[in-house]
């Protein structure tokens, strides 16, 4: 009665005791998810149930992997094949099967063939024919004539050009001007109109009043005339000389030769007359059949060494049935509920 008086929950027992995990010693647990990852999920899931015994809890728990260790590591294997609905439950069929004959065929009757038919055949013509022609000249020039032509040229011309003009101008200036230019006096006069209150002194006012009569500007020429002398002396000469006298020469070497060749022979000449060879037929033939073919016996299928590799037979609703429920395993549901069964107790 002590004991179960001293029951408290999981979340309370987790408070009391905050730095200890009670999967970290426990058998394969890395395997598992781990003890952090294990250790959340329980609590997560069963936080409102007390722990049976409370001093004893982390052992109980260790037992539970101890004690459940084939059955853990078992189970993880079965989730360790790789899922393939249909192709897992395929069976491959290995050896060879031996085929044994044991017929006899009887063949009984006489089968008669009538002929009735006519054939006409007509064939394509080819005429070959022999022709012997006259005498047949072959002739062949050879050209071996060379014209040369050879031109000298030999006149030469000469240009000779002396320039000798030369021209020189001299300017002299002799007309200068001065001026003069007499500005417009003015007179300034100054006197005060107002009184500026805000800065205490008279406002003064300027009035500028020019002469009488305008500016003046005197141009003074200066005498004299302004002299241009150009003086050319020289004289320039171009002069023209031929030399020599043009030559052409044409030179022809070489003679034309022409060979006549006279050859015979005969001229083989094929003369075909176009058509198809065709045969035509008619009238009909006729097969009697009075014969038959019976067999007798039977044959023997053995198999030699014959054996099936695999997986079952399964037919295809069953066998999403049976993945539907391998799908919804959960093997850290049964880790789980192992510890919870083991360490807890509902609250009621």
């Amino acid at each position: 009665m002590c004991d179960i008086l001293s029951n408290v929950s999981l979340r309370k027992w987790a408070e009391k005791n905050p730095g200890t995990n009670p999967f970290t010693n426990c058998a394969n647990v890395a395997r598992f998810g781990g003890a952090d990852f294990l250790w959340t999920e329980f609590q997560y899931r069963y936080n409102n149930k007390e722990v049976f015994y409370p001093n004893d809890f982390v052992s109980a728990v260790e037992r539970v992997f101890l004690f459940n260790q084939y059955k853990f590591l078992s189970l993880l294997e079965t989730t360790q094949a790789n899922y393939d609905m249909f192709t897992n439950y395929q069976v491959e069929k290995i050896g060879s099967e031996i085929d044994t004959k044991d017929l006899s065929r009887a063949h009984s009757g006489t089968d008669s063939l009538t002929r009735n038919m006519t054939e006409t055949e007509r064939p394509a013509e080819i005429i070959d024919r022999v022709t012997t022609p006259t005498t047949e000249i072959t002739e062949t020039e050879t050209p071996a004539l060379t014209t040369t032509e050879t031109s000298t040229p030999r006149v030469v011309e000469t240009s000779t050009r002396t320039p000798n003009t030369q021209s020189e101008t001299t300017d002299t200036p002799r007309v200068s001007t001065t001026t003069e230019v007499t500005p417009l006096g003015y007179s300034d006069s100054m006197s005060r109109t107002t009184y500026d209150d805000a800065n205490h002194k008279p406002v003064e006012m300027t009035v500028h009043t020019p002469s009488s009569g305008s500016e003046v500007t005197t141009v003074t020429p200066t005498s004299g005339t302004n002299t241009s002398v150009t003086v050319t002396t020289g004289t320039e000469q171009t002069q023209t000389s031929r030399t020599g006298e043009d030559t052409k020469e044409t030179e022809t070497t070489g003679t034309n030769t022409k060979v006549s060749a006279y050859t015979d022979g005969n001229i083989t000449e094929r003369e075909s007359h176009s058509g198809t060879n065709t045969t035509t037929t008619t009238g009909t033939d006729g097969k009697t059949y009075s014969s038959q073919t019976d067999d007798t016996g039977t044959d023997v299928l053995s198999f030699q060494n014959r054996m099936d590799k695999g997986f079952m037979y399964r037919p295809p609703q069953d066998a999403i049935k049976d993945e539907r429920s391998i799908a919804m395993f959960s093997l850290v549901d049964i880790i789980l509920k192992d510890v919870e069964a083991a360490t807890l107790i509902s609250v009621y």
